[in-house]
């Protein structure tokens, strides 16, 4: 349940995608949703491993390393706070090879709304950062429609609710 009482429905949940969806204030029944997906992880910067790794190769092998370039799957999904040691004395750390993880995307599709409050309350419809919004209406300078037109384009990265 939303903070206005309307119901969250969770249409789909794939893991790493998830699909929501809730009612919309409208004179007929209409429904609006929230495709999320989820954070994923940082990606490693292999011209600052490569380099370790193969002024290693001969120490890699000779320790039972079939293929030494696949050592940079290993550092890639080290915790943030790992490193690995190689032959050489060499040690990188997965802060120095790995950008942080990057935030997954949300688009919000909703169709002709008589009344914004879900978009405003904590419900599932929370505009921060917001990759595409879609939203089929008629501008109405009294409603907050009029303000997400206008923004269209731009990420929206404030949002009226505390949520996270």
């Amino acid at each position: 349940m939303c903070a206005h009482g309307a119901p969250i429905w969770d249409v789909l949940d794939e893991g790493d995608v998830n699909v929501r969806a809730a009612p919309m204030s409208h004179g007929v029944p209409t429904v609006g949703f929230v495709i999320k997906e989820e954070n994923r992880p940082g990606r490693l910067k292999p011209e600052l491993v490569a380099p370790v790794i193969e002024r290693n190769i001969p120490a890699l092998k000779e320790a039972g390393v079939k293929s030494p370039m696949k050592i940079m799957s290993v550092i890639k999904n080290l915790p943030p706070d790992g490193a690995f040691n190689f032959p050489d004395g060499t040690v990188i750390k997965a802060t120095d090879v790995v950008e942080p993880p990057r935030e997954g995307r949300k688009v919000v599709i909703l169709g002709d709304t008589a009344c914004t409050r879900a978009i405003e309350s904590k419900c599932i419809f929370c505009l921060k950062n917001v990759e595409l919004f879609l939203q089929h209406f008629l501008p109405n300078p009294m409603h907050l429609n009029v303000f997400l037109f206008l923004n269209f384009g731009r990420p929206l990265s404030k949002c009226r609710c505390d949520c996270s």
